[in-house]
């Protein structure tokens, strides 16, 4: 494409998106619309992101390592265990990659 846009001399038009953080950055309303959007039926694309909405997150380190090989759900019973996000896709599970492709699939 270089070398054609010098040989023609013509214009070559190059981007890029910052991507870091987007994760963190989708609300759960574009989540739903981005379901919605790609085909599936609005009760399965609502019961998707309340994965995430209803779900527990729990910082990784190890101590929460410990506590996961020894007690599994039990050992996190506690509020100061875990954090609910108010905004934001899930991270670290095998769902968390096709709700970011399928918000991410809009701007495509």
């Amino acid at each position: 494409m270089f070398e054609q846009s010098a040989r023609t001399n013509s214009s070559l038009f190059l981007f890029s998106w910052d991507i870091s953080k987007t994760f963190d950055f989708l609300c759960k309303n574009v989540l739903r619309f981005s379901w919605i959007r790609l085909g599936v039926p609005a009760p399965i694309a609502l019961f998707l992101v309340s994965l995430v909405e209803l779900g527990h997150t729990v910082v990784r380190t190890t101590h929460s390592r410990e506590t996961w090989d020894k007690s599994r759900y039990k050992g996190f019973l506690k509020e100061n265990d875990y954090f609910n996000s108010e905004r934001g896709a899930g991270q670290g599970d095998e769902g968390s990659p096709f709700n970011w492709d399928a918000a991410y699939d809009i701007l495509f």
